[in-house]
């Protein structure tokens, strides 16, 4: 786990719940996403024109989908729907969605923020049992 993702966690502590997750959805049922994958360090704006960008998209959904992009080395980039960055109040709900995804996997992620948005990648250095206490 990298410095970035221990200073969104220590900002974003505690770590949501499934039940909290669930109740965010239920208030936010409209919860919509825009998300595209890019090599690290090759982000941006014409990102999003790619094949590799899934606008208007369920979190879950798209992630479970298309999670060989993730095993391939590449980011995941959050924004809120039709917007170019991402609303704080869904940092912590994406990021415990993300974690819970990737732990049946038993795969770590990074996570950060940068350009208004939440990067997400796999910690291949990562020891799972850590990820796990998070």
């Amino acid at each position: 786990m990298d410095q970035s993702t221990r200073k969104l966690i220590d900002e974003f502590s505690p770590m949501w719940t499934n039940k909290q997750i669930w109740e965010f959805e239920q208030i936010n049922e409209e919860l919509r996403f825009d998300i595209v994958y890019a090599k690290p360090g090759e982000y941006n704006k014409q990102s999003w024109k790619s094949k590799l960008a899934f606008t208007d998209s369920e979190i879950r959904d798209v992630t479970v989908r298309t999670f060989d992009n993730l095993i391939d080395g590449n980011e995941l980039w959050i924004a809120s729907k039709g917007q170019d960055k991402l609303d704080n109040q869904h940092i912590p709900y994406l990021m415990a969605v993300m974690a819970d995804i990737m732990i049946e996997e038993e795969i770590c992620l990074n996570f950060r923020l940068e350009e208004g948005h939440l990067a997400v990648a796999i910690d291949s250095n990562a020891d799972v049992i850590d990820c796990k206490e998070f």
